[in-house]
């Protein structure tokens, strides 16, 4: 697919698919266990959420 799509890829800039593939990886961590524990590190234990790994 690549090679068929390959001059039209040479016409973007860089910063843009550089900014394409920044985004999708920030949304593919949205529900990312290890990202929630990494986010519960700098919240208040009162807001933390009721899942197991917390309670325990």
């Amino acid at each position: 697919l690549s090679i068929v799509i390959g001059d039209v890829l040479r016409q973007v800039p860089i910063a843009v698919l550089f900014g394409i593939f920044l985004y999708m990886g920030v949304m593919s961590l949205n529900g990312v266990q290890l990202t929630e524990r990494i986010m519960l590190l700098f919240m208040p234990p009162k807001y933390h959420p009721d899942h197991t790994y917390v309670r325990k």
